[in-house]
């Protein structure tokens, strides 16, 4: 849903609803978690965040919560309350952007913890774009923490397509800025 003004409770409420039956907006769902389809445009970040396993746990605990959304910036955020990070969840963002407003849908395709890795991929149902995005935090061999960020997209309507190189720009930003947010939620643990 794309708006020239903050949508109002109720609506994003009636949009939440809408999305808990919607359908996956593109066909190659979980292809984050194995090959990357063709004919998108693919982003790819990885910062490091912190330093040792207590870092890694922090930093697991604090993508868990959806932490990468409340970085400073405040372009995109996590409708509350936060769902649990789990297969089948709807995740529901509030954006704006240059004075546009996005409120977009988001539903877990799967999740992962293994000693040295934990995130979860997520496909969009209604969004500003269509695609999917893999989050993960890990734990190198020497002991650095990193934050990882993979997606897929494609413009999902008109509009965005018009404003693509500034969507762009949006999209290649939010690894740095999911990145700082988690950092920070690993110095206030």
């Amino acid at each position: 849903m794309i708006s020239w003004r903050r949508p109002s409770e109720p609506t994003i409420e009636a949009f939440r609803e809408r999305q808990r039956e919607a359908a996956f907006g593109y066909p190659e769902v979980g292809a984050t978690d194995g090959e990357l389809p063709s004919g998108y445009h693919i982003d790819r970040s990885e910062s490091v965040i912190g330093r040792g396993r207590d870092d890694f746990a922090a930093a697991s605990r604090a993508l868990s919560g959806y932490r990468h959304y409340d970085a400073a910036n405040g372009r995109i955020r996590i409708v509350e309350p936060r769902p649990p990070m789990e297969v089948g969840e709807v995740v529901t963002l509030l954006g704006c952007h240059v004075g546009i407003w996005t409120l977009s849908a988001c539903r877990i395709v799967y999740t992962f913890d293994e000693p040295s890795a934990f995130g979860f991929g997520y496909g969009t149902l209604e969004h500003a774009v269509r695609g999917e995005e893999r989050f993960e935090v890990g734990l190198l061999e020497d002991e650095t923490v990193v934050f990882r960020l993979l997606a897929f997209s494609l413009p999902s309507s008109w509009l965005i397509r018009l404003g693509a190189p500034v969507a762009r720009t949006f999209q290649k930003r939010a690894g740095r800025d999911y990145a700082q947010a988690i950092r920070e939620a690993i110095s206030d643990a």
